[in-house]
């Protein structure tokens, strides 16, 4: 056709060289989407074509969606990507335009790292019509993967890092006599059409792997201490590119805007300086000890009145972000163990509090804690969704909460609570512990809970129970309730829903959404906030079925990049926009299996995560959110839980001498380390052996931990003194 001839691609050299210019013009690869009417051929540098089974060139029932515009196709610097356009393909309507309009097909050719794509080799991945006559293809060529290697560090570091020697861990696994069991790709896929459902299952997992191992990744064998070390100072490298963008671009606003590199206010809790906050323990976790100190004071800067803020923020989110952050970092910088802050023997106090850390964010916390509480005000002593820090319960505010958003909230009060001392501020922990226990009681004979709850009535409104978004975290914290505080109340809370879930959520190694009243489906569908219960399961020591759930879960990410906030992991496709906005649940049970088996082969998930956000989701400015799996298009955002998170549950899976585990940490659902607290029991009964026994087994076999708990309670508490005396305020108002 004419339209061909315009195009054709010997008008202009090819720009995507590299690699990909050994592939042969018109070398055809197709794909057929599972449940698809249609099936896809692309041929390289010459069309794009829709068809119905079998394709028959030239033949009526086959759609020409466009052909090679060389003019428009774009590669990548470093020559490993490129970006195809197909134009000027058969025509059709689009509703609301006069006239028809020629289809067009934008193809990804990319490297796709994961194991499975490897084994496939060249092949069309994906096809999917984006928009009316508009369609995007991604061709997989995993021989455009480039190695792992080092790079150049951030600044602001206490210990420069050596550079990376890691050129390419999976060759190096394989050189070193690593064994594969991975079965043959056409046995594979077989399976996979069969039972969707058994992709991470029995059924996928190698012959002879270990429960808690990672299937697909036995054959890269173990990893080298020196290619650890080395993925390490990679993770370190992120955080500092996405931190010291932060810094320059976005603080003192909440979050950055990595893409037009400003800053902007965090949607959910207008507050200054969110990001920082939340990112301040993350900077102990890697050592930063100078910078830590520094961002304190910038935090005391961005917030010189506190929180007396004419804004309405999210009861959830500014108290796991805020409150979370800022009680996590003030344990970390009042612990002895750490030293964080030099001895100071200033004479005068001033000199001291001008020198050293001041108990400047405890006091921060406490003023925040008392602007939430408000928002308990109720009958159910269900909270409100919203306050205004200034002015309380906003008017006209709904009476409807989710149980994440009104159940999660006793972790972080709680500590509140037991920082300012036993007896003198309960109000803060009951006011979170109330909460969880009053939606507890609302669950239904089947052990479920809903979505939402009125919180006048205490009826659900959303009857729909499910693991993902609205109700994660509250499962989460009944157990972590246990674990920090350890309260037996809270591990019968935890087993009460714990039956519910395995009992009526549970669909194979997956889940889905049921009625809470009935158990019928409701919703079959993996959400990304789902990630976290496999951490959840190796919490409880179910490190098998946590294995097997992660290995589903991973699986998702290893065919497709990343994992989007929706999957239908029945027909194996990306459901809704395809979104994934850097979460870091999926690499928090990661990081976790890790540490409960000991196994590499997570390890090596994690270099999995690495690329991909290197590959995809780095830019001059930071980090930012992947719009859609399938186009690997970008959003100008990059939220504060990547740096509180994502980052620091990465740096973590590789740093095994962390000093986060060599004591008995409990993460909260943003990734702040709270220190293990003693059981309300310990020590009530002098002399009892068995107990102490039991104690020091909880803590990890870590000598003198009531010693340095006591120290760290100690600390804060003369700190609230001194805070007393430089204010002149009363007892009772601190």
């Amino acid at each position: 056709s004419s339209a061909r001839e315009a195009h054709s691609p010997e008008e202009t050299p090819p720009p995507d060289g590299g690699l990909l210019g050994s592939v042969p013009t018109g070398t055809c690869l197709e794909h057929t989407p599972p449940g698809s009417y249609w099936s896809y051929r692309w041929c390289h540098r010459e069309n794009v074509t829709q068809y119905r089974h079998p394709y028959r060139p030239s033949t009526e029932g086959n759609v020409v969606l466009g052909y090679f515009d060389s003019t428009e196709t774009v590669a990548a610097p470093n020559g490993n990507e490129a970006t195809h356009t197909f134009d000027h393909g058969s025509e059709c309507q689009i509703e609301g335009v006069d006239r028809p309009v020629p289809r067009r097909v934008t193809v990804l050719v990319t490297c796709c790292s994961s194991p499975r794509d490897k084994r496939k080799g060249f092949h069309l991945k994906s096809a999917e019509e984006v928009s009316t006559c508009r369609y995007v293809l991604r061709v997989c060529f995993p021989q455009l993967c480039p190695p792992i290697h080092g790079g150049g560090h951030g600044g602001g570091h206490d210990q420069a890092g050596a550079p990376s020697s890691l050129a390419n861990p999976r060759a190096a696994a394989q050189e070193g006599g690593a064994s594969s069991h991975n079965p043959p790709e056409q046995a594979l896929d077989h399976a996979l059409e069969q039972d969707p459902e058994a992709r991470a299952g029995e059924e996928r997992r190698e012959p002879g792997s270990e429960p808690g191992s990672l299937s697909g990744h036995g054959g890269r064998g173990v990893m080298s201490t020196e290619q650890r070390l080395d993925m390490r100072e990679a993770a370190r490298r992120l955080f500092v590119h996405g931190y010291d963008s932060y810094m320059r671009y976005g603080y003192p606003m909440g979050e950055l805007r990595p893409l037009s590199c400003g800053g902007v206010s965090f949607e959910s809790s207008r507050v200054p300086a969110v990001s920082l906050i939340d990112a301040l323990d993350t900077l102990v976790v890697l050592g930063n000890h100078s910078e830590f100190r520094r961002a304190v004071r910038l935090v005391s800067k961005a917030l010189p009145n506190g929180f007396d803020l004419d804004v309405n923020v999210s009861v959830f989110e500014t108290n796991i972000r805020l409150l979370g952050g800022l009680l996590s970092a003030h344990m970390l910088a009042v612990d002895p163990v750490l030293d964080i802050y030099p001895k100071l023997e200033a004479p005068r106090q001033s000199e001291r509090q001008s020198l050293g850390y001041d108990g400047s964010l405890l006091r921060l916390a406490l003023d925040l804690g008392q602007r939430l509480l408000p928002a308990f005000e109720t009958p159910t002593r269900i909270p409100y969704g919203t306050v205004n820090l200034r002015h309380g319960v906003p008017r006209g505010e709904t009476l409807v909460a989710s149980l994440a958003g009104a159940g999660s909230l006793s972790l972080e009060l709680s500590m509140l609570s037991h920082l300012l001392g036993p007896g003198r501020h309960n109000e803060f922990g009951e006011a979170g512990q109330r909460a969880a226990l009053a939606l507890l009681e609302r669950k239904t004979p089947l052990g479920l809970l809903g979505k939402h709850v009125n919180i006048r009535s205490g009826k659900w409104t959303e009857s729909v129970a499910g693991l993902g978004s609205n109700a994660d975290s509250f499962y989460e914290y009944l157990l972590k309730m246990y674990l920090l505080f350890g309260d037996e109340k809270w591990w019968f809370a935890f087993m009460e829903v714990y039956e519910g879930v395995t009992s009526h959520l549970a669909k194979g190694d997956w889940f889905q959404d049921v009625d809470c009243y009935s158990g019928q489906a409701r919703r079959v569908r993996f959400e990304n906030l789902m990630a976290f219960w496999p951490g959840v399961q190796a919490l409880m020591g179910e490190l098998g079925q946590a294995s097997r759930t992660l290995n589903a879960f991973v699986s998702v990410w290893r065919d497709w990049g990343f994992v989007p906030e929706e999957f239908d992991f029945v027909s194996w496709q990306v459901s809704g926009s395809g979104l994934y906005p850097l979460r870091p649940e999926l690499l928090e049970s990661v990081y976790l299996l890790r540490r409960a088996t000991g196994d590499d082969s997570w390890l090596w998930a994690g270099v999995d995560f690495w690329e991909s956000l290197e590959r995809v989701a780095r830019t001059e400015c930071g980090y930012a959110t992947v719009k859609s799996v399938a186009t690997l298009e970008l959003l100008d955002e990059m939220p504060s839980f990547f740096l509180a998170e994502t980052a620091k549950y990465l740096y973590l899976l590789f740093d095994d001498d962390n000093f986060l585990h060599d004591r008995p940490y409990v993460f909260s659902t943003e990734a702040h380390p709270f220190l293990r607290q003693p059981s309300p029991n310990a020590g009530a009964k002098a002399g009892d052996k068995e107990e102490e026994e039991e104690e020091e087994e909880l803590g990890n076999g870590t000598g003198g931990e009531s010693m340095v708990l006591e120290r760290v309670a100690h600390a804060s508490l003369k700190l609230l003194g001194d805070l007393r005396a430089m204010d002149g305020a009363t007892a009772e108002a601190t």
